[in-house]
């Protein structure tokens, strides 16, 4: 019975996402801090650089960190709008549910 309902806000929510400048700030800042964390500890140094003379198609992280500086809130939106419009959405109801639903 309430599965229908669900499944509206869910989708109702990534139709509608948008996010807000204060939660954009905070996650682009944890980003960075992860980001320059990974590159201050010997031990994920060391893998970071293996791995980075392994993979072919693969960006440093100081090349990440001044790209992830050039991001803003409105380049995001505009991102974000332009995935969801492009992205082709499937799923599979599974039980009791009826075409209308």
């Amino acid at each position: 019975q309430k599965l229908p309902v669900l499944l509206e806000n869910i989708l109702q929510g990534m139709a509608n996402f948008c996010p807000t400048a204060e939660r954009f700030v905070a996650s682009k800042e944890f980003v960075k801090r992860a980001l320059q964390n990974s590159i201050v500890k010997p031990s994920r140094h060391a893998t970071y650089l293996r791995l980075l003379s392994l993979q072919i198609d693969s960006w440093p992280l100081e090349f990440q960190i001044e790209a992830l500086e050039n991001v803003g809130i409105e380049k995001s939106k505009l991102f974000i709008s332009r995935l969801l419009a492009e992205s082709h959405k499937q799923m599979l109801i599974h039980g009791n549910a009826t075409l209308s639903e």
